[in-house]
């Protein structure tokens, strides 16, 4: 039986040349885990007689991932992110996620890092941490 619970979800990514076995990321935000922006797949044009003609266009698939700013997976992103300073160069992540709840497992290929929360915004409790990232494709599969 499906249920809408995400607390036993699992979110494991790994980055080619730093950490090739996936990890398990963990200390997600309260309200905000592993989001995902909609993605565009067609694009489509209508006539001036209102005849409508569509076709497959390629968009990437981009992953905000919330933290805790507790999360013991912080240091995951940071080691990611001074490598990638330090070598003045990106490296590809890949991942999966399962939602059992639902009976879902995604398969991620192909992203990059493209955005970061630098630190916890400081206010009345430490905010949570952002990073983006953005992947070529996404797999679905019931399991």
């Amino acid at each position: 039986m499906a249920t809408i619970t995400s607390a036993n979800s699992t979110f494991s990514l790994g980055v080619k040349g730093i950490f090739d076995t996936p990890q398990n990321i963990v200390g997600f935000e309260v309200d905000d885990g592993v989001l995902s922006q909609a993605v565009s797949r067609a694009e489509t044009r209508q006539g001036l007689d209102g005849y409508l003609a569509g076709g497959k266009v390629f968009n990437p698939f981009v992953v905000d991932v919330h933290l805790m700013p507790t999360s013991p997976s912080w240091s995951f992103f940071e080691t990611v992110q001074n490598a990638q300073e330090g070598a003045n160069e990106v490296f590809p992540f890949f991942g999966s996620l399962t939602i059992p709840g639902v009976g879902r497992f995604y398969t991620m290929f192909n992203g990059y890092m493209t955005s970061e929360t630098p630190f916890s915004a400081v206010r009345k409790t430490l905010q949570p941490i952002v990073f983006q990232i953005t992947f070529e494709s996404i797999v679905s599969n019931p399991f």
